[in-house]
This record gives C-alpha cells, sequence and structure tokens, in this order.
C-alpha cells in the first residue's frame, strides 16, 4: 500500500514524532500504573495515595492518547482502514476504562471483579484486531510490523482467556515496544518518499 495523505507532510512527521515520543512516557507510565493496580487488588492496598492514583491515571490516558493517535495518523497514510478505526476504539474503551477505576475509589458498591473481567474480555479481543492492522503494515514496514502485530495478538489471546491475562500483560511491554519502533519507521518511510519527491 503506498502512502497517501491530504495533510502535508510536516504535519505528519511532526504528529508522529509526538506519538513515539508519548508511546515512550505511555510505557513508563504504565510500569507504575501496573504497580499500583497490583498492590490495589492483590495486596488491598494503596501502594500511592488516591490523588497520586488519579494523577497516574490521567497521565496515562493522555500519554497513551496521543500514542495511538499515531496510529489513527498511519492507518490514514496508509488506507489500513481497520488500524485506524480499532485505533480509534481503543482510545474510546480506554477512556472509559480508566473513568471507571478512578470512579471506583469513591464508590464502594463498585463490582471490581466483573469490571476486571470485563476489561480482560474487551481489551483481549480489541488486542487481536489491532494485531491484525499491524501485521497489515508488514508489506510497507517490514518484519517489525509482523513482529510487532504477533505480539499484540498473543497478549490480546492471553488477555481473552483472563486465566492468563497476567501473562498477556507482560507480552503487552514488547508489544508496546515494537509499536514505538513501528511509528518512528513511518517517519523515515515519510522521509524516504520526500527524498524520491513522492507526494504522500
Amino acid at each position: 500500500m503506498a502512502p497517501n495523505s491530504k495533510k502535508p507532510a510536516s504535519f505528519l512527521t511532526s504528529q508522529l514524532n509526538i506519538a513515539w515520543i508519548f508511546g515512550v512516557i505511555y510505557f513508563i507510565l504504565g510500569l507504575l500504573e501496573v504497580g499500583a493496580e497490583y498492590y490495589r487488588f492483590e495486596e488491598n492496598r494503596m501502594i500511592f495515595g488516591n490523588i497520586v492514583y488519579i494523577i497516574i491515571k490521567v497521565a496515562v490516558l493522555i500519554s497513551y492518547f496521543f500514542f495511538i493517535r499515531g496510529f489513527v495518523l498511519i492507518g490514514v497514510l496508509f488506507k489500513n482502514y481497520l488500524l485506524r478505526i480499532i485505533s480509534y476504539i481503543l482510545i474510546l474503551a480506554y477512556s472509559i476504562s480508566l473513568g471507571y477505576d478512578i470512579i471506583s475509589l469513591f464508590n464502594n458498591d463498585y463490582a471490581m471483579e466483573i469490571i476486571l473481567l470485563s476489561e480482560a474480555l474487551i481489551f483481549g479481543a480489541l488486542g487481536i484486531i489491532l494485531g491484525i492492522g499491524i501485521i497489515r503494515l508488514n508489506k510497507t514496514h517490514g518484519s517489525i510490523a509482523l513482529v510487532g502485530g504477533i505480539f499484540e495478538l498473543i497478549a490480546g489471546f492471553f488477555l481473552i482467556t483472563v486465566i492468563l491475562a497476567l501473562l498477556g500483560l507482560v507480552v503487552l511491554l514488547p508489544a508496546v515496544l515494537l509499536e514505538i519502533i513501528l511509528i518512528y519507521k513511518t517517519l523515515e518511510i515519510i522521509k524516504e518518499k520526500q527524498a524520491s519527491g513522492i507526494e504522500l
């Protein structure tokens, strides 16, 4: 699939640079978030106070938005509509999920077990679709797209089983790193097209 976008190259490069930088921030904050969630639900105590917990959640959501927005742009650029649509859905689902996490701090009747089960199933299914969308980039992005997509597929499968959800979170670590590299790879493709005088 050839690049295709009505946006100028300068806009695309600036937004994709923002996307991979926020991807790194999301990866780091995600580790903090996982730690906070583990102590909250497994140890039944807050490793951080409520305010810090909320700040982490909001920061994770903001970084995730700009990170995944990179895949919306990539989906448009390479006519990968599956990647574009699933990216929008993931942003919406993640916003709702983090919103529930924050609300649950102030609601003792919050059915956490049911929510955690639902999140594992939903994000597992969405992860599988995202993996397929990423794999479809292999013709333009090479093996990095194939490997990244496979990791996302495996993580999604583990999440959807619920029992192996923790393993799925572990597999997501290399998947996110590969997705960050994939965004950076897109920047290189854009530069190559510009150098060759090919319009995006």
